[in-house]
């Protein structure tokens, strides 16, 4: 794999069109990747949730256990 450095130079010598092109698509993978993982994390809550793994709790006591943990 090339290095980090040798990309961006490699970007740099791209017409400023396609650079841009590609900092979209870079964008638009980033962006995908993170609703991926998103999505799996509700699944996986939701999962959780279903076969009780998870406590229902009120919001009071879980802001008091975020300033405990803190």
């Amino acid at each position: 794999m090339e290095r980090f450095s040798d990309i961006v130079d490699a970007v740099n010598e791209l017409p400023p069109d396609d650079q841009l092109t590609l900092a979209q698509i870079l964008k638009q993978r980033l962006a995908a990747r993170e609703r991926s993982e998103i999505v799996k994390e509700v699944a996986d809550a939701r999962d959780k949730y279903q076969t009780n793994g998870l406590n229902s709790q009120s919001a009071s006591s879980i802001m008091d256990e975020a300033r405990d943990d803190s």
